[in-house]
């Protein structure tokens, strides 16, 4: 999604009550307290080995997909960024913006 429709929408979901979550890439700049940090760098400083918890995603045609999460405040407490690492190979990451 091209991040400029991304933000309409996100305004959209914002004005309107509704919650969101959006899958972000590596380099979406999070607001913090001090200017906007990368996903990527924001989890790599902020998500310590014991805010990593290990929990399904569903059922997947291979049976329970788990995953480590880690949950990470911003700079607005409406918002977090959510990270997903892989099991199976720790360096597989993807961010949601919440």
């Amino acid at each position: 999604m091209v991040p400029v429709l991304q933000s309409q929408l996100r305004g959209f979901f914002e004005e309107n009550g509704i919650g969101y979550v959006f899958a972000v890439g590596v380099n979406f700049a999070v607001p913090t307290s001090v200017g906007p940090i990368r996903a990527d760098v924001l989890a790599a400083k902020k998500a310590p080995k014991r805010a990593w918890n290990r929990l399904s995603c569903g059922q997947g045609a291979k049976g329970p997909r788990v995953y480590d999460w880690a949950l990470v405040a911003t700079a607005d407490p409406r918002h977090h960024l959510l990270a997903r690492r892989s099991i199976a190979d720790p360096t597989d990451l993807a961010y949601f913006y919440a």
